[in-house]
This record gives structure tokens, C-alpha cells and sequence, in this order.
């Protein structure tokens, strides 16, 4: 895909530009062996879970097809991979820095749709890779504890515990 743009397929989620795509592609190149790519066509920033949005899937679907779907902002990358581990999963990652934009417009989404955000936690950012390349095997809805960083604004949590106290980060206030 050359561009970034808003896709449903059950979930809600972006697919991101060539320029990002490029981020990525130098991110691979410093990860450890171990990590194996996944497909530049399946990257993706996933925005809204399916789950949440299954009594309107037809809708929008229709939406989707029709071109109607509100086009959400271009997900911004910070540059260093960060490695997530869960069960038997790992995944490295890159956290999309303007979190509280694409919080807001998810946010907006739902009200539409008359629902509240139930994945208050989740770290917008896109898979680069994990242990076997195949995006199935990714660490899935990671959130801002897994990663050391706030949910909103993407700060490093370093060793402090009071970010911690969701929604509460001391750089942006959880806002």
C-alpha cells in the first residue's frame, strides 16, 4: 500500500505509509536474530478490537466498501523497537508516539457508534516482528504496562512506579 489509510476487516485498524514502512524495515535490521520480520503487507496499527465492534459489523463493512469510513491520522513512530513478551509469546514493537490523538479519534468512533472505549490501556504500534514472521504468533492488545510507557502521550515510564497509577503518567496527566 503506498499510503496510509483506514481499513475494516472486522477489527479497525491502519495501514501505514511507505515512509513508515522504511522506519520498519531499518528497525528489522538492528533486532536481534532471534526476531523474525513480518510482511510489509500486514503491518498495521490496530486501532479498535473486533470484538468491540461486532453488533455493527455489517454496517460497517457497507462503510468500508462504500469509502465512507472516517480516515483516522497517520500514526507517528518513535524509533527504537521494544521487545514484548507474553506467555509464549514475543513481539517487537514500535509505539506510535501521538497516542492521544489516536485515542481521541477512536474515542469519537465509538460515541457514533454509541459505545465507550473498553481497551483503555492498549499502546497503539505496529508489529515488526516476532520469533516466527507470521503476524498470528504477534504479542496482541499490548498495553502501556507490557511496554514501560504511558498510554497517552508515550513517555518512558523508566523506573518510576507512580506511572503506574493508570491513567495517571507524570508527563501529560493521563489526558
Amino acid at each position: 500500500m503506498s499510503e496510509q489509510q483506514t481499513i475494516f476487516d472486522g477489527m479497525l485498524k491502519l495501514h501505514v505509509s511507505e515512509g513508515a514502512q522504511a522506519l520498519f524495515d531499518a528497525a528489522v535490521k538492528v533486532l536481534p536474530e532471534e526476531a523474525k520480520p513480518i510482511r510489509r503487507e500486514v503491518r498495521h496499527v490496530s486501532l479498535i478490537h473486533q470484538k468491540h465492534l461486532k453488533p455493527w459489523r455489517k454496517e460497517l463493512k457497507a462503510a468500508f466498501k462504500a469509502g465512507s469510513l472516517k480516515e483516522f491520522p497517520a500514526p507517528l513512530f518513535m524509533d527504537d523497537p521494544i521487545k514484548v513478551v507474553r506467555d509464549e509469546r514475543t513481539s517487537w514493537i514500535l509505539v506510535a508516539s501521538n497516542q492521544v490523538e489516536l485515542r481521541k479519534h477512536c474515542k469519537e468512533f465509538l460515541a457514533v457508534l454509541g459505545e465507550e472505549p473498553k481497551d483503555t490501556r492498549r499502546v497503539y504500534h505496529v508489529t515488526i516482528a516476532n520469533l516466527t514472521g507470521s503476524r498470528k504468533d504477534s504479542v496482541g492488545d499490548v498495553d502501556w504496562m507490557e511496554v514501560g510507557r504511558c498510554g497517552w502521550c508515550g513517555s518512558d515510564a523508566g523506573d518510576d512506579p507512580v506511572v503506574y497509577d493508570w491513567p495517571r503518567c507524570l508527563d501529560c496527566g493521563g489526558s
